[in-house]
């Protein structure tokens, strides 16, 4: 399980790294860099079903190997793709490979953790398939989902997935400041916070949807919650890009860049870093870096207010404590174990 979410996490976390780099050796346009990302999401969001399904029918232990074996392959053919379709072809097979793994890890801890236990289980298991690249955010992670347990038996599931939300939206709003004179320590402050927020709100609710499922339908119910989380994983960097890219070229002033690569600079960061690069323009490359920062200044601003609505929908949606779910698990019943009527004898 562990070789399994890590495998995936790694890999969002090298794409990201080497975006740039593909960009140039590959010579893809920022249409071909996204889909780079959202035919590997986009192929993960279909397949997730099936694979939990085959996994509940034909053992996990086999389907999970089965799907490392794939995954393993559309990888390599990613390191050795010489264009962007070739590229794009092999983050398919790769997302084949992750649509398997991904949901028959997450249902094993229906059966190697109790209810109890569960929450942070999950956090953990959240927190390495973010990858290395974000330190900061995985230890916020694991410190949400460590306490989700504690903090729902005292105020409820409901109450604490509302403060998750909260705690991510006001990460967010502090990332909104962020500019290109920010140092580290800020950014990985407000990043803690965000896997703070993060882990505390999706340990929660994903334990709770995991506790109405039964051992021998895990596969299927957590490939459910997969599907939808991957579904909006190419929506979300369609959406937000686009709000990055209108940021960014609101602030681009090219008065000084020749004609001919103005609509150059403008088409992307790595075009304008490149170009800067090219013209020798330490100017030009503030200015791009400054834009770029204003884009992702905007785009927190967006995330930060979808999720403080999602946090009043937790509070009108969730069930409060006392109902049905993981929240009383943990919390204990009430009123002590039910009493058993005596039976009536002759």
């Amino acid at each position: 399980m562990v070789l399994a979410m890590l495998s995936v996490g790694l890999d969002g976390t090298i794409l990201s790294v080497a975006l740039p780099t593909l960009a140039v050796r590959l010579h893809a346009s920022t249409v071909e860099l996204q889909w780079f990302v959202a035919a590997y999401t986009l192929v993960m969001a279909g397949a997730v079903l099936p694979g939990g399904l085959l996994g509940d029918r034909l053992g996990r232990k086999k389907m999970l190997m089965a799907g490392l074996v794939v995954f393993g392959a559309g990888s390599l053919w990613c390191a050795y793709a010489s264009s962007p379709g070739q590229f794009i072809a092999a983050r398919v097979v790769a997302g084949v490979g992750a649509a398997v793994c991904v949901p028959l890890s997450l249902s094993t801890l229906t059966v190697l953790f109790s209810e109890r236990e569960r929450p942070r289980a999950v956090g953990i298991c959240d927190a390495m398939g973010s990858g290395l690249r974000l330190l900061p955010m995985i230890g916020g992670t694991i410190a949400g989902a460590g306490s989700a347990d504690r903090i729902a038996a005292r105020i409820g599931g409901r109450d604490t997935a509302a403060a998750g939300f909260v705690i991510l939206s006001a990460g967010l709003f502090l990332g909104a400041t962020t500019s290109t004179g920010t140092g580290f320590g800020f950014v990985a402050a407000w990043i803690a916070v965000i896997g703070a927020g993060l882990g505390l709100a999706l340990a929660t609710t994903t334990s709770a949807a995991l506790s109405e499922l039964p051992a021998e339908r895990s596969g299927v119910g957590s490939a459910v919650m997969q599907s939808v989380q991957k579904v909006g994983a190419p929506l979300g960097p369609a959406v937000l890009g686009s709000v990055v890219n209108s940021g960014y070229r609101s602030h681009m002033h090219l008065a000084g860049v020749p004609g001919s690569l103005t609509g150059t600079v403008r088409d992307s960061v790595f075009a304008g870093q490149a170009v800067a690069g090219r013209l020798g323009s330490a100017g030009l490359l503030a200015q791009v870096r400054g834009a770029f920062t204003h884009g992702m200044d905007v785009m927190l601003v967006v995330c930060a207010g979808a999720v403080a609505l999602a946090a009043a929908l937790a509070l009108l949606l969730l069930p409060g404590r006392g109902r049905h779910g993981p929240t009383a698990t943990a919390a204990g019943p009430a009123d002590g174990p039910a009493e058993r009527r005596p039976e009536r004898v002759g």
